[in-house]
């Protein structure tokens, strides 16, 4: 029996003060409250989800390829989206070099959004969250590759992925 998702939420948000410096004369602050969110409806058709996979795979110079019609959820059932919803990729390296990048895999490429590139931080968080919005993307045999590729080192890199 497959898994299933119950109240999913996309999220972004980036938030503050800021506030001049103590050397000038007045001391005028301001606060930024970006955020954005939505709660997909469950289903399977354009605008739903019904699918995710999460979980933190260790990468290699070798490249790791996530082929997005064969994955295992965190309850070891079988995913297997035809449409991705949202990504969302964190590279956990602190060591410099050890910077991730994204893009197709050698055959059977999923999107022609990627490539793009995680560099690594001292903090260990480079995040990138992308919301495909209501009618997401579509996968299939000949479009379903994602391939994870760091410049040095083996990077643990956590992947979310909802679609249906």
């Amino acid at each position: 029996m497959a898994s299933t998702l119950s109240s999913p939420r996309i999220e972004a948000k980036i938030s503050g003060q800021i506030a001049k410096a103590a050397t000038q004369t007045s001391s005028a602050a301001a606060s930024i409250n970006d955020a954005t969110a939505v709660s997909p409806s469950i289903g399977a058709t354009t605008g739903l989800i019904s699918k995710a996979y999460s979980g933190t795979v260790s990468v290699t110079t070798s490249g790791l390829t996530l082929d997005l019609t064969s994955l295992e959820d965190s309850l070891g059932e079988a995913v297997v989206f035809t449409l991705v919803r949202a990504i969302k990729i964190t590279n956990r390296s602190t060591a410099s070099g050890e910077d991730l990048s994204v893009g197709g895999g050698a055959s059977n490429d999923w999107i022609a959004l990627l490539p793009f590139t995680l560099n690594s931080s001292a903090t260990g968080d480079a995040t990138v969250l992308i919301d495909f919005g209501a009618d997401g993307l579509i996968v299939s045999g000949t479009n379903k590759n994602l391939l994870l590729d760091v410049a040095a080192g083996t990077v643990a890199i956590d992947v979310t992925i909802v679609g249906y």
